[in-house]
């Protein structure tokens, strides 16, 4: 049996392509945070529990999936091999365009793109705002309706700390939320909802929430033309770290015992605020 840490935002796919797998996620907010820096170490914690907890339960070998440099250094296994994924972050992942960017990215500047495991479980700027506003009751009620419509959906986000921080700051805000915001997600003019045939109506919904976010509430003046397009996913890239990462070659493989070594260099590319 295979052990797999990841993400969290990858939980739609990841039981469908390797559903005889143990599986434990990390929480997407301490890598990706609008208005917030990494919080790598903590990740690093959680990623080297759930990698002992897998191997306590006798798994063969563990692969990470966990967009954090930072995060992933040093991990290691005591008996199993560790494959460790240093490649697309878990939206490129999903993204079936030839890289156009300087660093080798296929997202576009200026675009904010969602998926199912996004929405359902990332801390966004869309939520933040909310609970900047005191909005953060109605936002969730509405995931918790949806949750209950769909037994296999996972709403993790209303338990961030980050969510719970800034929920708390909304009785006292001096300042309007969105000029909070509007210098982190001020330049996107586009919403991509990319679609590897999980999304529901409610996806749908929450992605054209998320546009009019920002054309009507992020600006400081006038409202903006905001596009949304939903365009289809691919899952192959994922598939074949899961299912095979010695063939990848963004995978390392370190042998028990060994620490993951630093990463060289540093990525570029649009951010995913």
């Amino acid at each position: 049996m295979n052990g797999i840490v990841a993400c969290e935002t990858l939980y739609p796919e990841i039981p469908r392509l390797v559903p005889d797998a143990a599986v434990a996620y990390v929480p997407q907010w301490y890598h990706e945070f609008p208005i917030h820096a990494p919080e790598s170490e903590t990740a690093h914690e959680l990623l080297q529990e759930r990698i002992d907890e897998l191997e306590s339960q006798g798994v063969d070998s563990v692969t990470v999936v966990y967009h954090d440099p930072g995060a992933l250094e040093g991990l290691q296994t005591k008996s199993v091999p560790l494959h460790v994924y240093r490649g697309r972050d878990c939206i490129e992942l999903h993204l079936d365009q030839q890289p156009n960017g300087p660093g080798g990215e296929r997202k576009n500047g200026g675009t904010y793109y969602l998926t199912r495991g996004w929405i359902d479980v990332a801390v966004d700027s869309y939520k933040v705002f909310n609970a900047y506003a005191g909005k953060l009751n109605d936002l969730v009620e509405r995931f918790e309706e949806a949750e209950r419509a769909d037994p296999d959906m996972r709403v993790s986000w209303p338990k961030s700390e980050k969510i719970q921080q800034a929920a708390a700051r909304s009785e006292h805000m001096g300042t309007d939320p969105a000029k909070l915001l509007r210098q982190v997600i001020g330049t996107y003019r586009h919403v991509v909802l990319v679609d590897t045939g999980l999304l529901s109506p409610f996806h749908h919904e929450y992605a054209e929430d998320f546009r009019d976010f920002l054309a009507n509430d992020i600006p400081a003046d006038e409202p903006r033309e905001v596009s949304l397009t939903v365009e289809t996913g691919t899952t192959k890239p994922l598939e074949a770290i899961l299912t095979a990462p010695t063939s990848v070659p963004e995978v390392l493989t370190v042998e028990p015992g060994t620490p993951v070594p630093p990463e060289s260099g540093f990525r570029t590319g649009p951010q995913h605020p």
